[in-house]
């Protein structure tokens, strides 16, 4: 952080001086009446302080003209005014206890080494304010207030580097403090007084009283060791462990937020988040330059900045399972070069922080409503995927250090589109599309260069939207095309179709040559991989990825056991995955457990009958299927399981039929509970589920016809309609024809 330059506080004595005993505070246990004695200068016998000292009428110190280092304050003075210091050289101050405030920037950047306020029983300190930046960046090695100290102002202890220990009053008011000692590199210990209701020291680290706070942790405090935050926390502040020197803090599972800066500039290795965490303040974690692994937990928001330039960062886990992170704010991860793979879960509705890492291919979910990169002169990733959106926004700007990305590929439901600079090569646009901008001012080869596929027919209002945006900035509309979404079937001796995937009826330990045929997607290079899914669906690539001729692959597969299954991926030049499974048998249904539920500061969890307990699976207990994550304990709201979501209530009951979540309808397979898109008849009714699963309603675009879904349920209309007391006709299929 910067300092502000500004020359601080010197009050000199000009003449003889007498020197006389004056009680200072010497510790802050209960019995808060304790003094010592130590000798300072005393204003008594100055024949004429008011030559080095400007006061008003009203005993403000407006400036100090003397030259002396070791100074001391007229008595009678009430305040030490913004900057009254600004060209002294101090080194020693004595205070009287007239001072009721000291102002802004008071010492700032001064060689103080030494202070004393006067505060004893027949002169009790009226000091009740301390400034903005007041001491900040002075030689003082230890620091006592008075008693009557009120409010302290921000940064007031900022880069103290000699600092060592700080002892605070019992009448400080709450709300103070946060970010009061960013840069006491030295400090160890920060003392309060017993009888202060507002805060509380822990061996040194100072909490609010009831301990909901961290406020600070004392930078040299057990320096390359340990520190567990106590529980009950639930923030960190701003700056708390800035430069901090401990190497592994273990939080609560009480934690919901971390502040800005809270850790910038720290020696923290690693970091783990409780599960039920929400959010992490802008540069809460930037330059922490031995940060190798992160888990985020239960994180909803990593706000701007949070983990920039952390370069040992190699492993981030952002919790897919848990689906409770929603943004990723600008720069989050920006100059995090050493962080090759990122899993972000289908939960993130907006992403800004993916520039300038080791990230090659990026894939979000279907609930995005922003996805923002900006890569000026720094690295991008080479490939983007983005299952779909919800009203989406997409906006590329500037030219990336590593090249031009190769693809980028956007479901339903993204709809405005604007790259500036470098476009991939391949792009894929949805039918959802309502506006696309492109750079008039891009170089020649990338125009010539670039091939847009559109999903729909030519023709389609979107294919219209593409070509115009096209022409006018002069990119080659014979690489426009047309985009069908891709097919994947399984065949085999054995292999049958078997709900949403394939089953194999044949013996165990026998090799069964699986082929893999795709259709649609792209014209370009198409590549497959072949991964074994084991128990808890741990994952065992049997053949890596490696490009397949006419859109079909062979492996020859030997399952071993009933509970291993093979999963086939497929993905053309857009990188878009499409799988398929096959299973051993029909597919295995979440079979009844017996045991008990259990519940501990994490959550709840199901003890079976033998001392296990289940985990990363489903399972159906008392007739109802239940998800646990990899740690064993129950999931609630939305889980993705096999490629299909499912919802899970506050009870952790696995929902079915029409579910009303977060003010959408969404209906699930009553069978399997999976998570229904597009049209859909219930009962007699048809109704339509967008990408994201949520239930439309009023005029939907769908395939080149019009179609009117009742606002109040859903259901598609068929015949003669009143809207809005204009008539409109649908025909048996639901499309408007006149």
């Amino acid at each position: 952080m910067s300092h502000r330059k500004v020359s601080v506080l010197a009050l000199a004595l000009a003449g003889a001086v007498s020197f006389t005993t004056v009680g200072v505070p010497a510790t802050f246990a209960v019995d808060a009446g304790t003094t010592t004695s130590v000798s300072v200068v005393s204003p008594a016998a100055q024949p004429n302080p008011s030559g080095d000292f400007e006061i008003d009428k009203n005993g403000v110190l407006t400036a100090y003209t003397g030259s002396s280092a070791e100074v001391t304050i007229p008595d009678g003075v009430t305040e030490i005014s913004t900057e009254a210091f600004g060209n002294a050289q101090l080194t020693k101050l004595w205070i009287p206890a007239s001072v009721r405030v000291i102002g802004d920037d008071a010492f700032v950047s001064q060689d103080l080494r030494e202070i004393t306020f006067q505060d004893d029983k027949a002169h009790p300190s009226q000091l009740a304010t301390i400034g903005d930046r007041a001491f900040q960046s002075t030689s003082l090695a230890t620091i006592t207030l008075p008693g009557s100290v009120v409010t302290i102002g921000d940064n007031a202890f900022a880069g103290m580097s000699r600092l060592t220990s700080v002892r605070l009053g019992a009448k400080v008011a709450a709300g103070q403090l946060v970010a009061a000692f960013p840069g006491a590199k030295a400090l160890t210990s920060i003392e309060v007084d017993a009888n202060n209701g507002n805060y509380a020291s822990v061996d040194g680290v100072l909490y609010t009283k009831d301990h909901s706070h961290l406020i600070a942790y004392p930078q040299a405090k057990n320096k390359g060791g340990s520190y567990a935050v106590l529980d009950g926390t639930i923030d960190i502040d701003d700056y708390a462990f800035a430069d901090a020197s401990v190497t592994s803090v273990t939080l609560p599972s009480s934690l919901r937020r971390i502040g800005e800066y809270a850790f910038e500039s720290s020696r923290l290795t690693s970091l783990t988040l409780p599960d039920s965490f929400e959010t992490i303040g802008s540069w809460a974690f930037s330059y922490a330059s031995n940060l190798a692994r992160v888990d985020l937990g239960g994180t909803t928001t990593v706000s701007d900045d949070a983990f920039l330039n952390d370069l040992a960062l190699t492993e981030v886990n952002l919790r897919p399972g848990l689906g409770r992170l929603e943004e990723i704010g600008e720069d989050a991860f920006g100059g995090c070069t050493n962080l090759t793979s990122l899993v972000v879960p289908a939960s993130v509705t907006s992403v800004e922080g993916v520039s300038n890492t080791g990230v090659d291919t990026l894939e979000l979910g279907d609930r995005v409503r922003k996805l923002s990169i900006v890569t000026r002169g720094v690295r991008n990733v080479r490939h983007i995927v983005v299952r779909g959106g919800v009203n989406g926004e997409f906006y590329s700007e500037g030219q990336a250090s590593n090249g031009r990305p190769e693809s980028a590929f956007f479901g339903e439901g993204m709809t405005t589109f604007s790259f500036w600079g470098e476009t991939p090569r391949v792009v894929v646009l949805p039918a959802s599309l309502t506006s696309l901008e492109l750079d008039e001012d891009a170089a020649s080869d990338v125009k010539a260069n670039t091939a847009i596929y559109v999903v729909g027919k030519e023709g389609s209002q979107a294919w219209k939207t593409v070509k115009a945006a096209m022409e006018k900035a002069g990119y080659a509309t014979a690489n426009l095309k047309a985009y069908s979404a891709p097919t994947l079937a399984l065949s085999g001796t054995g292999i049958a179709e078997a709900g949403a995937g394939y089953a194999l009826t044949a013996s165990l330990g026998t090799s069964t040559t699986v082929t893999a045929t795709a259709t649609g997607g792209t014209q370009n290079v198409r590549e497959a991989r072949f991964v074994q899914l084991g128990p808890g669906n741990a994952e065992t690539v049997l053949q890596d990825w490696s490009a397949v001729t006419s859109g079909v692959a062979s492996y020859a597969w030997t399952p071993t056991s009933a509970d291993v299954s093979l999963r086939v991926d497929v993905r053309d030049a857009s990188y878009a995955l499409h799988s398929t499974t096959l299973r051993v048998g029909s597919s295995p249904a979440p079979q009844p457990q017996t045991g008990e539920w259990k519940q501990d500061s994490r959550g709840w969890w199901y003890r079976n009958a033998d001392g296990s307990y289940p985990k990363d699976q489903a399972v159906t207990i008392g007739g109802t299927v239940y998800r646990f994550d990899a740690s064993g304990y129950m999931r609630t709201g939305w889980v993705k399981d096999g490629g299909s979501w499912y919802y899970h209530t506050g009870s952790g009951a696995q929902a079915s039929g029409w579910t009303l979540v977060g003010g959408s309808w969404y209906y699930l397979d009553p069978s399997s509970g999976a998570m229904v898109t597009g049209w859909t008849q219930v009962g007699s009714a048809w109704y339509y589920l967008n990408a994201a699963g949520d239930m439309a309603t009023g005029w939907l675009k769908d395939g080149g016809s019009w179609y009117y879904l009742n606002p109040s349920d859903g259901a598609m209309a068929t015949g003669w309609l009143q809207i809005s007391g204009t008539w409109y006709h649908f025909s048996n299929g639901g499309q408007w024809i006149g």
